[in-house]
């Protein structure tokens, strides 16, 4: 019976709303369609028994198709805007915060929990991390931050993850470094916050190697 009323629910969301529903339908299917019909009768709350019934009649489902296809345009919207917050804070909040020493904005970004760990193993908390930041200036000139994955769940929580670029010159000259860092955030109070960061695979080029922990570029 699921499975026919799922299909029918699609059918109708095709049909009904074709300019938002391609988008919504593979939504809907992510998120799982149940979960989204539980928060329907949430919504409806005592009505939720007859609202239900009425589904099975043809034009009971076009309505329960309508219902899904708003819900699941909203999930869509506040999804988009979750991955533009987490792109701006990761792209260029965070990086911002260390090249200008901002110990405020790195303050709003970190999770009071909130640890890293470098590509040598060594672990520092939200305390260290600012500590740093108020005591040492940035030695690179540019530092761009490309994300390759971001990916927002329906417990508040996101992964960002992706390859940093630093540049700058050093008593061996010019160089360029790159490192894979990986994120995990959590909304809290309306706020996206880290709670953990992991940097490896650090490359220099061409300048002489030195230890990854040694240079702030690759701290994001």
């Amino acid at each position: 019976m699921f499975t026919k009323i799922q299909l029918t629910i699609q059918e109708h969301l095709l049909t009904i709303a074709p300019q938002i529903t391609q988008r919504c339908v593979a939504q809907l299917l992510k998120k799982g369609w149940r979960n989204m019909i539980r928060k329907a009768f949430y919504w409806a709350d005592a009505q939720a028994l007859c609202f239900w019934k009425n589904a099975m009649s043809g034009l009971g489902v076009a309505a329960f198709g309508v219902l899904l296809a708003l819900l699941a345009s909203v999930v869509v919207l506040g999804n988009d805007r979750d991955e533009a917050t987490l792109r701006h804070l990761k792209e260029v909040l965070w990086p911002r915060a260390y090249a200008e020493q901002d110990v405020k904005l790195l303050d709003s970004i970190l999770a009071p929990e909130f640890c890293r760990i470098d590509a040598a193993g060594n672990w520092s908390t939200k305390n260290d991390e600012l500590e740093y930041i108020s005591k040492n200036k940035p030695k690179y000139d540019s530092l761009v931050f490309s994300i390759k994955r971001l990916d927002v769940f329906e417990n508040g929580t996101a992964i960002v993850a992706g390859e940093g670029t630093v540049k700058g010159q050093d008593e061996a000259g010019p160089y360029a470094m790159t490192y894979q860092s990986t994120n995990v955030l959590i909304k809290r109070n309306g706020a996206w916050k880290a709670i953990s960061s992991h940097v490896s695979g650090v490359k220099r080029t061409p300048a002489q190697e030195r230890g990854p922990s040694d240079d702030a570029g690759s701290r994001r």
